[in-house]
């Protein structure tokens, strides 16, 4: 199952980066990230952040 998170804020401590962007978690692994508005794959399921902060825990 692919969730999508959309429209994030996506920070990333260990390279000191924040954009805008998107999340791709496949089976509870983070699979990739792209635009913030990026299609997302058939049958997945998109959250829309809504510019909300997504970084590791």
């Amino acid at each position: 199952m692919d969730l999508i998170f959309r429209n994030a804020r996506l920070i990333d401590p260990e390279a000191q980066t924040e954009d805008m962007g998107s999340l791709r978690v496949t089976d509870g692994l983070i699979a990739g990230r792209g635009a913030p508005e990026e299609p997302a794959p058939e049958g997945a399921t998109v959250i829309d952040c809504r510019g909300r902060a997504l970084r590791p825990a």
